[in-house]
């Protein structure tokens, strides 16, 4: 017999020193079914002590930011927790800070600017897929 259990959610972690950023960004992935943010960082100092501490499904992850950039942040979040997802959404659309996010270990590289869409898509299918186990 099958016994059906409640799955568990994507836990997301987002990473921006835009503090209007990082809230409307937190308020639209929190309505997506599935979701669950579960921490947030303005910095990346806090931000590799947040990501190691809350072991995130995913973290969406600015590239420049005080304190240590999102370059620093994939890195460690990948050595410590190499099964954690990371999306690196940015301003900043050149394609060596795209392929320098990705040879890092970035799963996803989106561009604030014109790829939300792309994001919030990405999120829902992670989060879908979440569900399945």
């Amino acid at each position: 017999m099958f016994t059906l259990t409640k799955s568990k959610p994507l836990k997301l972690f987002i990473v921006d020193d835009s503090d209007i950023l990082r809230n409307n960004l937190a308020d639209i992935l929190s309505e997506i079914d599935g979701t669950e943010i579960i921490g947030e960082a303005d910095d990346g100092i806090n931000a590799i002590a947040g990501i190691l501490e809350a072991s995130p499904d995913l973290v969406i992850l600015d590239i420049r930011m005080p304190g240590a950039d999102g370059f620093e942040v994939l890195q460690e979040t990948k050595k410590s927790l190499p099964d954690t997802k990371v999306i690196m959404f940015s301003n900043h659309s050149y394609s060596l800070y795209r392929q320098k996010s990705i040879d890092l270990g970035a799963d996803y590289f989106f561009e604030k600017s014109g790829e939300i869409n792309e994001l919030l898509s990405t999120v829902e299918k992670l989060a879908a897929d979440q569900m399945l186990f």
